[in-house]
């Protein structure tokens, strides 16, 4: 992009951004939405305001700034036209940029810590030329005014790149109910799943590495940006800090985002077929390589392995099963090491097509076969097998993605069903306990966050029935 001067006098106000990272007084995104009192007392109701004037009478438009309107609308138009559908990415981008109701007035803002806005090697006084809260943007009105139309763009871009940087710590209902993100995510039941997909950073205050990357966007965003595709201002942004759910390749990837989250439920998998799954798996070293639990997440070597077997039946007469196992060796996971003996008919599951990643993934429950009669107290493993097709792949193979071993305990016996009993997921205090998340330490970003969440999510399941 060009400088916002203009090519007469190009670099003649922008000395702000050689001495931006001390300067320019960073915003904070505390837990108050009150970064200064907002007038009254402690009781309730009453306006407030200053000079004579309510506080919503100094709101402004920023697109309305001169400003913004020289200096800062080609640079969004630029980044606009960088996406596959930019008629749609425009009014997405400015909802991303500006979602916060901003103020100019006459305000005097508290200076933050030059440590926490990680300019501690400064000695300079730092001026608090703006500040932040979760709703709102406050501009000291008298120092705007004294600014260079160049030096209030800058305080504005930056203004908007904090604001872009904090949706990191919005769960997707927050981001529904601003109505941040496109309407398309936001449908009942795709709310739920984008939560356990992309679940965001829990809120915290900002660090002085949340600024560093706050000001390395901003200052690039000023000058040349050296993107000349969608794909590198994503890596810019994601290299720096950012929420990858507010990128063109996430949030905004044209007609691929439309209808992005189909489910489709009723998946069957028979015994032959999840054997000849899992031997295509081994065959292209695509089976698990190592196990983390969801909370004790530490990595560490693990094996995946079946083979037949039988189990007597009530009537004597034996059962072919199959022996489905993750092998942990020298860990304390006896149910997960004696694996899951699995009843040969079809296994039904349930499959969610990722549009804009061209993936097809199932999970199938494999119900553990406990002892009968049942017994309160025994400790059990669930086994979820879950797989991946390439729907870009003119025949897309299924493959093994990875497998989950849930831990569960019976608690009693079912109030309705005879021989059924009950169960629940026990509080993990260690690895033995904790839920097992099986994979392949060669797995892409998406695929490992979407395995993490959906194992953390997993209830425990089995029956006590006799087979």
């Amino acid at each position: 992009m060009k400088s916002l001067n203009g090519e007469g006098n190009r670099m003649k106000h922008w000395s702000v951004l050689a001495v931006f990272a001390w300067s320019l007084a960073a915003c904070t995104s505390g837990p108050s939405d009150d970064p200064f009192r907002l007038g009254g007392t402690s009781d309730t109701g009453g306006g407030n305001g200053i000079e004579n004037r309510a506080y919503e009478a100094y709101i402004v438009k920023v697109e309305d700034l001169p400003a913004y309107k020289s200096l800062i609308a080609p640079k969004i138009e630029r980044l606009v036209g960088l996406s596959p559908a930019p008629a749609q990415a425009l009014p997405v981008i400015r909802r991303w940029l500006l979602y916060k109701t901003w103020y100019v007035a006459p305000i005097a803002l508290g200076t933050i810590s030059r440590d926490v806005i990680g300019v501690s090697f400064s000695q300079d006084r730092t001026e608090q030329l703006a500040l932040q809260t979760k709703k709102s943007v406050w501009i000291n009105s008298d120092r705007f005014a004294r600014m260079s139309p160049p030096d209030q763009a800058t305080l504005i871009v930056h203004e908007m790149v904090m604001s872009l940087y904090y949706l990191k710590f919005k769960s997707w209902n927050e981001i529904c109910s601003e109505k941040i993100y496109p309407d398309i995510q936001c449908r009942p039941g795709d709310i739920d799943l984008m939560n356990e997909l992309f679940p965001g950073t829990p809120p915290r205050p900002f660090d002085a590495d949340d600024y560093e990357n706050i000001r390395a966007v901003t200052g690039i965003f000023l000058t040349d940006v050296p993107a000349s595709s969608a794909r590198e201002v994503d890596d810019l942004l994601i290299g720096n800090g950012f929420d990858r759910r507010f990128t063109f390749g996430l949030g905004l990837n044209g007609e691929e985002r439309q209808n992005s989250i189909v489910y489709r439920g009723g998946e069957n998998l028979t015994a032959d077929q999840l054997k000849r799954l899992l031997e295509t798996s081994r065959l292209v070293n695509q089976l698990p390589n190592e196990c983390r639990g969801v909370r004790f997440a530490e990595k560490f070597p693990c094996g995946f392995s079946f083979a037949d077997a039988t189990v007597p039946a009530r009537s004597g007469a034996s059962i072919p099963v199959l022996r489905v196992q993750i092998e942990t060796a020298g860990r304390a996971i006896p149910a997960a090491t004696a694996g899951v003996l699995v009843k040969i008919s079809e296994l039904k599951g349930t499959s969610i097509e990722y549009v804009a990643q061209k993936r097809k993934i199932s999970y199938f429950l494999l119900t553990p076969a406990l002892p009968t009669p049942l017994a309160v107290g025994t400790a059990f493993r669930g086994l979820v097998i879950v797989t991946m097709e390439d729907l870009s792949a003119a025949e897309p193979p299924r493959l093994l993605l990875g497998a989950f071993s849930i831990p569960g305990v019976v608690t009693g016996e079912h109030s309705r069903v005879p021989g059924e009993c009950v169960f629940a997921k026990p509080s993990a205090t260690s690895i033995a306990d904790d839920v097992l998340l099986a994979a392949s330490s060669h797995l892409g970003d998406f695929e490992r966050n979407l395995l993490r969440t959906r194992a953390g999510t997993m209830p425990a399941f089995t029956s006590c029935l006799p087979w």
